[in-house]
């Protein structure tokens, strides 16, 4: 992905990074980490810096990094990031959102000025998020289905963070429906993030 977009463009003025991989059981890769892991944090971290040449040359990039409120259930073990002793998949997922949190909070301190990176919780969202795997997700998804938000509600603040003026220069933070959003005090921890 990261070879295509360069071959194709030398700036890139937004990137939105948006994995929510929830898996009822414990995934290997092909690159040896845990599926979650991998998705949903690797992921946002590896294109983000692999892209980070025409970012950088566009003047003004914005990065936005889809995360959740899920966030509250993680816990960062650095002794087992990839969850080999004892996987539970809402952990699991909870843990990569916080470290989406975690890499926003550190890359906005080491990034050049020039690019913007800000986090955002798109609220419960009925985009069949998670029904790849069986398990209690697909009976919550089909009973809640109809009060959920819509992907267009979902991606509001995406949008509107890749976009708008007012907030233009912001970095480092994370929002929640077009504003400032609360978080874990872990994914506030500097040393943590560092």
């Amino acid at each position: 992905f990261i070879a295509d977009v360069r071959a194709r463009t030398e700036r890139l003025d937004v990137l939105v990074n948006n994995a929510g991989g929830y898996f009822a059981k414990r995934y290997q890769t092909e690159d040896g980490h845990e599926m979650s892991f991998q998705v949903n944090h690797l992921g946002y971290f590896m294109t983000t810096l692999g892209l980070l040449e025409p970012l950088c040359a566009a003047g003004g990039a914005r990065v936005v990094c889809v995360s959740s409120d899920a966030h509250y259930g993680g816990r960062v073990d650095f002794d087992d990031l990839d969850r080999t002793r004892g996987y539970f998949a809402y952990r699991a997922y909870a843990t990569s959102k916080l470290m989406n949190l975690l890499f926003v909070r550190e890359a906005a301190r080491r990034l050049p000025t020039s690019v913007a990176i800000n986090a955002q919780h798109p609220g419960v969202v009925a985009s069949g998020f998670g029904l790849g795997d069986r398990g209690l997700i697909n009976v919550w998804y089909s009973v809640t289905k109809p009060f959920l938000k819509t992907p267009t509600q979902g991606a509001d603040t995406s949008v509107w963070l890749a976009t708008a003026p007012e907030v233009d220069g912001v970095t480092g933070k994370y929002f929640c429906r077009r504003r400032e959003h609360g978080s874990l005090a872990a994914a506030r921890d500097d040393d943590l993030a560092r």
